[in-house]
Order: C-alpha cells, then sequence, then structure tokens
C-alpha cells in the first residue's frame, strides 16, 4: 500500500511543479510543495491509523481520485474524461489489491492498458508544408525593446482591477515590483530602418505561466510585419497573468485591463510619432491602427476596438484562438474588421468563440471591410506562440496529449503570419488581397490542408467553405479520447 502511495505522490508532485515556473522567487517551489505535501498526504495517514481491510480500497481510491482531479484541472483534460480514467483505474487498483491471483493479473493488465493508451501519440495526421518555396527578405529592420528602464509610462489601473487576492498582490509586487495604480507599458517594437509613414500593429498575448515571459513568441509575426511595411509592437502583459498564486490558471476577469492597456499603448505610440527625439518620430500613421491578439489577448484586442476603437483609429483585430465572455457586456464591432483563427486540436479552447465575434461584427459605413473564421485542421493553441512549447497543458498533463495529430509549430505560425499580412494589407494598405484570405492556399507558403472558412466583407461577397474536418480531436493519448 505505501509503496503505490509514494508514486502517487511522485506523480502528484511533478504535475504540481510545473505550476511553479524555475523562474519564480527561489523560496516559492519549497514552501509551495510543502503545504500542498501537507495536504495530501494528511488525510491519508490519518486513514492509515484507522485502516482495517475494507479500508485500504477507500485509501487507494482517495489517492487515485485526488490525482485524476488535479489531472483534470491542470491536465486539460475533460471532466468526463477524468471521471472515466478515475473509475477505470480504481478497478484495476482493486483488482490488483485482491489476494486472489487470477485477480491481481487482471487488474495489472488493466493498468498496462492504460500505460500503453497514455504512450500512444495518436494517429498521424497528413498534410503539406510548403514553407520551402519561401522567398529571403532582403529589408532592413530595427529591433528595441521600451519600458524596462527609464522613461516607463504607466497606468493606474486601481479603480478597475479588483480580482487578485491579497497573496497575488503580495507576489505581484515582490516578483514584478508593481502595484496595480501604476501597470508599465513595456515590451517590444521591430520597425523597418528606412524612414517613412508606416501603419502600426499592436501584437499582445493571453494567460500563461507568467514568469515564462509570453510577449517574446511573437517576433515571428513582427519580423514579417517589419519586412512588410508596418510598425510592430508586442506588449508585454507577463504581470496579469497566471503564477503560483492562482494555480497557473490566472485570474478570472483582467481582460479589460489587458485592453485598457492596448488603448494606452495606443496613445504612447502616438507620443512617440509626435516626440521629436524619439526614433519614431514622423514614422506612425496614427490613422492606420491594427490589433493581433492571442488567447485571452484575442478577446482584450476586441475590447479594446470596443472601447476606443474609433476615437484611436482601430481599422482591422486578428484574433487567434480567442477566449470570449471574460467581459461582462456582449462585445459588438462595428466598421472594424475582424478574422479569427481556432484550431481543430486546441486543447485549451474547445471551442471556436472568434465566430461569436465573427457573428457580433458588422458594417454600415461606405468603406471596405472584412469578417473572416478560419478553423484550421491539425493546429492548436500553444503553437500560435513560439515560446509556449508545442503542448496545451502543465506538467505531468503533457503525457495524455498526443502530438502526431499536430501540424508543425511553424506552419501553424505560417498561417498566422501570412493571413494576419494579406488583412492588414487590405484593411490598411488598400491592397486587394481579399482572394488570399478566401482561398488561402493562393499564398505560396500556405500549407495544404483542410480549412473551415466563413468569409464576409462589405461589397455583400459572403462565402462559407466547409471541407469534410475530422471532428476526432486527439488531444490526449487514450484511445483518443
Amino acid at each position: 500500500m505505501l509503496k503505490l502511495e509514494i508514486i502517487y505522490f511522485i506523480l502528484y508532485i511533478n504535475l504540481i511543479f510545473g505550476l511553479v515556473p524555475k523562474g519564480a522567487l527561489w523560496y516559492i517551489r519549497p514552501v509551495f510543495v510543502s503545504i500542498l505535501s501537507l495536504l495530501y498526504w494528511g488525510p491519508i495517514l490519518i486513514l492509515r491509523k484507522l485502516d482495517k481491510k475494507h479500508l485500504k480500497i477507500v485509501n487507494l481510491l482517495i489517492i487515485n481520485t485526488l490525482f485524476f482531479i488535479l489531472l483534470g484541472e491542470f491536465g486539460k483534460v475533460s471532466v468526463k474524461i477524468s471521471i472515466i480514467l478515475s473509475v477505470y483505474i480504481s478497478i484495476g487498483l482493486i483488482l490488483l489489491s485482491s489476494n486472489k491471483k487470477s485477480l491481481g493479473y487482471i487488474g495489472i493488465s488493466l493498468i498496462g492498458i492504460f500505460l500503453a493508451g497514455a504512450l500512444w501519440q495518436g494517429p498521424y495526421f497528413k498534410y503539406t508544408s510548403r514553407l520551402k518555396s519561401a522567398k529571403n527578405i532582403e529589408s532592413k529592420i530595427i529591433e528595441t525593446e521600451f519600458g524596462y528602464s527609464g522613461n516607463i509610462a504607466y497606468v493606474d489601473a486601481s479603480t478597475y482591477y479588483k480580482d487578485p487576492s491579497p497573496l497575488s498582490k503580495w507576489y505581484d509586487k515582490k516578483y514584478w515590483g508593481i502595484e496595480y495604480n501604476a501597470l508599465p507599458l513595456r515590451g517590444k517594437i521591430i520597425y523597418p530602418e528606412e524612414k517613412g509613414l508606416y501603419p502600426v500593429i499592436i501584437v499582445v498575448h493571453g494567460n500563461h505561466l507568467a514568469e515564462d515571459l509570453s510577449h517574446n513568441g511573437y517576433d515571428y509575426l513582427l519580423k514579417a510585419l517589419a519586412h512588410n511595411g508596418y510598425i510592430a509592437i508586442s506588449v508585454d502583459q507577463n504581470f496579469l497573468n497566471g503564477n503560483w498564486t492562482t494555480l497557473g490558471v490566472g485570474y478570472s476577469k483582467e481582460n479589460d485591463v489587458r485592453a485598457k492597456l492596448i488603448l494606452a499603448q495606443i496613445k504612447l505610440a502616438v507620443a512617440w510619432n509626435n516626440n521629436t527625439s524619439s526614433p519614431l518620430y514622423n514614422m506612425i500613421d496614427t490613422e492606420k491602427i491594427g490589433l493581433i491578439g492571442h488567447s485571452r489577448g484575442g478577446e482584450a484586442v476586441s475590447i479594446a476596438a470596443k472601447i476606443g476603437g474609433h476615437e484611436l483609429n482601430i481599422k482591422g483585430i486578428v484574433a487567434l484562438a480567442p477566449t470570449y465572455g471574460q467581459y461582462p457586456k456582449y462585445i459588438e464591432l462595428v466598421n472594424i474588421s475582424y478574422i479569427a483563427l481556432h484550431g481543430t486540436n486546441d486543447g485549451d479552447l474547445k471551442s471556436f468563440y472568434g465566430r461569436k465575434q465573427y457573428d457580433r461584427t458588422f458594417f454600415t459605413n461606405d468603406n471596405f471591410n472584412i469578417k473572416a473564421s478560419y478553423y484550421i485542421n491539425g493546429a492548436n493553441h500553444s503553437n500560435f506562440n513560439s515560446d509556449w512549447g508545442k503542448i496545451d497543458a502543465t506538467s505531468i498533463g503533457k503525457i495524455y496529449y498526443g502530438t502526431n495529430y499536430l501540424i508543425k509549430p511553424l506552419d501553424q505560425q505560417e498561417i498566422a503570419k501570412e493571413l494576419s499580412l494579406a488583412f492588414f494589407d487590405t484593411i490598411l494598405k488598400g491592397k486587394n488581397r481579399s482572394l488570399n484570405l478566401k482561398k488561402p492556399t493562393t499564398i505560396p507558403t500556405f500549407p495544404e490542408l483542410s480549412l473551415e472558412i466563413k468569409y464576409f466583407d462589405s461589397s455583400g461577397e459572403n462565402i462559407k467553405i466547409t471541407p469534410d474536418l475530422s471532428r476526432k480531436i486527439y488531444k490526449n493519448r487514450l484511445l483518443g479520447l
């Protein structure tokens, strides 16, 4: 019995370690693990003192149930699958603890089948990558950071940001050095070296473990935009992301804060444009602003456009696997173009929430506007960010994800990059690239795979392309469940 308890404890601690990044304050891990170890062993030690024959089974079931609850919460395995796995392994453990050898062998077999299923990567997804046809771009670009030392602009969020607990506030101040009445505007800028007037695109990340910085994971977008005549800014909002104080899940309602930081960033860019000592003086076309957001950032850019889009000349939005519903009001976008991308293998957001925003985007003026949605076979949630890793789970939850049915990260990023360029070239530069948006495979580097596309523009063209996409999403390895 004790051996099984120890095995489960090792698995439990490995799962928990995924919630406390190496970059956290040095004393957080031992304190966190000590507290959670007490919560784990306390009930078990009490049960062992009361242990009779019939209580041994109860002991095993409690350990097993605890492990699978955590797996379901942090491994992105559904509640239904977590319950099925817990019951299945419980049966195996009960049979294994039986005095009858035949039942014991059946128990070992059941657990062996479970482990074999966990090692299965899922069926292979066949598609054709076309990245070899990519051409090298020779234009020169400049890369720089802002807001980390000196001349830092701050935003007072204390009046509307009420969600963090006292523990979270303490940690944010201790680790990040921030107060909620002074959230910093900072991040990375990549822009063309040649002087000129360029549209500006602001990119914002979503929720990830806070200490694992997220905003650098969109360099592939920033560089492509800069090479094609845009000023691209990736905003650092990592201090709003989940950490050990929220068990990695993050705060529940902070997307309006993300949105207001985006609006403040636009105003800061306008200030740079008007400042004679700024390297971006007279380079930003303040009439042509675009936004790209990923995950929670994908909802935040819609909120930002709703709150101040017309005042600040936000013309178009790209949402990469966006969340939906954190903001307490329906977000209706009027005369602001919008496209959303989502993967069939998204293990974080199982629903394509971008379609809800698509349905609430309307055009009433004479300008040429576009809205479109792309449901991409083989794409997942994390690979839109090059630093988030290949799998949509943390720690031991990664064991239950198959990778064979995923397209390559570079192909997924190529999709995001090329659709964003075609969209902003059309909306902000007046180039007619609507064919690329209606038929993305006309883009030379776009992979050959199945796409479900909804497209509408203000000329009245309304297209829906629905291929025979497989609905079996192999997010975990257990028999494809």
